[in-house]
C-alpha cells in the first residue's frame, strides 16, 4: 500500500513538473512574439498581429506640426516649425481673402485652405520682369499629376524672393485667421510666383473648376516657397 501510494504521489510531481515545463514554454513563445512586435517586424508576429505601416524616410522623426504649437504664421517662407505640406485637399477662399484685404489693409491677397494649414498670398508688387514670369504660370492650366513641376516649368521658377511685410501688418493677418481658425498654421509669402499661382487658382475655382486637380502640383510648390517647414 506504502508502495502504490509512493508511485502516485511519484506519478503526480512529474505531472507537475511536466504541466511547469509546459507554461514555461508557453510563455517563452509569447515573449518571443512580443519581442517581434516591439521591433515591429509583423511577418514573424504570429496570427494576430497588426502589421505596422513602413514609415516614408521624409517623415521618420518628425511629429505633424499643427500637433507640436495650435497656430503661428511663417512669412516669406521661414517656417518657425517643421511642416510636410502633405494636403489631401484645398480650396480657394474668396472671402476670408476679401476680410484680410479690409481689415488690414493688404492689396490683392489669396487664401488657400487646406486640411490643418491657411496659405496666404500678399501681392507687394514686383519687377516687371517677375510679373511677365510669373504671369506666364497662369497660360499653364496644368491640372494632372505634379503640374508645372511634373513639366519641369515649375522648378526653374524662383519660389524664395519675397518682400517682406511690415510687422504689424503680420500680426493682423495672423490675429484674423487664428481667431477663426486658431487650431490651424498659417503660412504667408509675397513671392510674385506664389501670388499668380494661387491668383490663377481662385480663378479656376470661380470657373467651377475642382480645385483637387491642383493638389500635387500645390503640395509641391509650397515645399518649394515653404522649404524649412518641410524639413
Amino acid at each position: 500500500m506504502k508502495i502504490g501510494r509512493r508511485m502516485k504521489q511519484g506519478a503526480a510531481a512529474m505531472a507537475c513538473v511536466m504541466a511547469l515545463t509546459g507554461c514555461s514554454a508557453v510563455h517563452s513563445s509569447a515573449g518571443t512574439v512580443l519581442q517581434h512586435h516591439a521591433a515591429g517586424d509583423h511577418h514573424d508576429a504570429g496570427a494576430g498581429a497588426v502589421p505596422q505601416p513602413n514609415p516614408n524616410p521624409q517623415q521618420t522623426g518628425q511629429a505633424s506640426a499643427h500637433h507640436v504649437a495650435s497656430a503661428h504664421a511663417v512669412q516669406g517662407g521661414v517656417a518657425l516649425e517643421g511642416e510636410n505640406h502633405r494636403n489631401t485637399q484645398i480650396t480657394m477662399n474668396r472671402e476670408l481673402a476679401d476680410q484680410l484685404i479690409q481689415e488690414v489693409h493688404l492689396g490683392s491677397t489669396y487664401v488657400a485652405m487646406t486640411d490643418n494649414s491657411i496659405y496666404v498670398a500678399v501681392d507687394m508688387g514686383g519687377t516687371k520682369s517677375d510679373k511677365a514670369k510669373a504671369h506666364a504660370l497662369n497660360k499653364q492650366d496644368a491640372v494632372t499629376g505634379a503640374g508645372l513641376f511634373g513639366s519641369g516649368a515649375g522648378a526653374q521658377m524662383d519660389w524664395r524672393t519675397a518682400k517682406p511685410l511690415a510687422p504689424e501688418t503680420l500680426n493682423g493677418i495672423k490675429r484674423i485667421l487664428t481667431r477663426i481658425y486658431p487650431d490651424s498654421r498659417v503660412y504667408i509669402s509675397t513671392n510674385a510666383n506664389f501670388v499668380e499661382r494661387l491668383m490663377f487658382y481662385d480663378m479656376q475655382q470661380r470657373s467651377n473648376k475642382h480645385m483637387d486637380a491642383y493638389l500635387n502640383e500645390f503640395n509641391t510648390m509650397v515645399q518649394y516657397v515653404f522649404p524649412n517647414g518641410a524639413s
